[in-house]
């Protein structure tokens, strides 16, 4: 009818880490990268409820994952508290 014909098939359960396979295979993000970084996101169609509810399933699942990789995304600073206060009155005293 529609030009279609099906080989075979395989039914799966909808695991979280095949969840996010998918998702990157769809933004056309290589699955290596996956540990890296997290998954941008992806617009299906003309309504953004169920873009947004997926995107936050899998970015749910991502940081729960790779919470080393989450992580390293924000770059805390070096110094502590102390340290950062003396920065800040050395640069109040020169202003």
């Amino acid at each position: 009818m529609y030009g279609i014909h099906i080989e075979s098939y395989e039914m799966l359960e909808m695991t979280p880490d095949l969840l996010i396979d998918a998702y990157y295979l769809k933004g056309n993000v290589s699955l290596e990268e996956k540990t890296q970084k997290l998954p941008e996101f992806i617009q299906f169609g003309p309504y953004t409820q169920f873009s947004n509810d997926l995107y936050g399933y899998v970015k749910k699942n991502w940081v729960e994952k790779y919470p080393e990789a989450y992580k390293a995304m924000f770059h805390p600073s070096p110094l502590t508290p102390e340290q950062i206060e003396e920065q800040n009155r050395k640069l109040n005293r020169n202003n």
